[in-house]
């Protein structure tokens, strides 16, 4: 399974007084380019979608068209979202069931009542599961394949609700 694994595009994001828009409109240009080129299977995206946790209207819509393109790549079977510490937590999950249907599944807090269990499937065949969203103080990120994670290190969060940042481990099945 190939697997393309991104984070902290900070959409909305200003620098210096002037709009990145241009720049993350390219940036994603891009990855889509990458993602239909090499064939990917699954995407992941840990956090920092936004650069705020109230992003302007025009990071929402880059987003959101991005998101609708991902649906277009035959290739693609599913996309996985987090949030990090810069994401609204009620933002990345308003349109969770929506974005659903497009096969892209938003993580964003690990609570019992959010679905961490996601299955994978390729050709009508269970790949591999997401499970157990972890909330790390430093980026990690941990795939493997044919063997269960059955340990990892959970550092708290100051803020249960925002983690420092997010990883999803994975159990294949075959």
């Amino acid at each position: 399974m190939k697997i393309l694994h991104t984070s902290d595009w900070h959409l909305g994001q200003n620098f210096m007084g002037k709009s990145r828009v241009e720049e993350h409109e390219a940036f994603l240009s891009w990855l889509l380019d990458v993602i239909k080129e090499k064939q990917i299977e699954v995407l992941l995206v840990s956090g920092d979608i936004f650069d705020t946790g109230t992003p302007p209207n025009y990071a929402l819509e880059v987003y959101y068209n991005f998101l609708k393109e991902l649906s277009s790549i035959k290739t693609l079977i599913t996309t996985i979202i987090t949030a990090g510490n810069h994401d609204s937590i009620s933002t990345l999950k308003a349109p969770k069931q929506l974005l659903e249907v497009l096969n892209v599944h938003v993580i964003t807090s690990g609570d019992e009542d959010e679905n961490v269990i996601i299955p994978i499937y390729k050709n009508e065949d269970l790949k591999s599961i997401t499970a157990d969203l972890v909330t790390f103080a430093l980026h990690c990120f941990d795939v493997f394949t044919k063997t269960s994670i059955s340990s990892a290190f959970n550092l708290n969060s100051s803020n249960p609700t925002t983690p420092a940042y997010s990883a999803v481990t994975f159990n294949a099945v075959n």
